[in-house]
């Protein structure tokens, strides 16, 4: 939604939006960084929880959690990945994980179309020069 409105600039106040590129590379630049960091910790997260669901369907977790789950299946080790791949809390993590690998490539394009606003303010100096009978 951001970049929606910081997408549009103004056509006749072209001095203006030149200066206002290095804001808008902060703003995003700053986006791209809690991305990262937020993508960082999902991910170790990640290795946690299939640490300890494979701990679970194992049969090696805690008595009180197979009770609690109504689990009373003998997993073999050749359908691990499986049943730790179909459980739920496994999958909405990788779903997160997935949403923000897609926001950081959203943020990375953003950042390339923020470094080539300079060249599409210039060009617009420039056609205004030519159009006017000064360039």
């Amino acid at each position: 939604a951001f970049w929606e409105v910081d997408s549009k600039f103004d056509r006749y106040n072209l001095s203006q939006e030149a200066v206002n590129i290095s804001k808008l590379h902060f703003k995003y630049l700053n986006l791209m960084k809690q991305t990262n960091a937020q993508l960082a910790k999902l991910k170790r997260r990640k290795d946690k929880m299939f640490l300890e669901k494979s701990l679970f369907y194992n049969g090696k977790g805690d008595p009180d959690e197979y009770r609690e789950k109504n689990f009373h299946l003998k997993v073999q080790k050749s359908d691990l990945d499986v049943y730790i791949k179909a459980d739920d809390d496994y999958a909405k993590l990788l779903e997160k994980i997935s949403e923000y690998d897609s926001l950081k490539e959203l943020l990375t394009s953003i950042l390339w179309m923020i470094r080539d606003r300079k060249d599409h303010i210039k060009s617009a100096i420039e056609w205004d020069r030519f159009t006017s009978g000064n360039g």
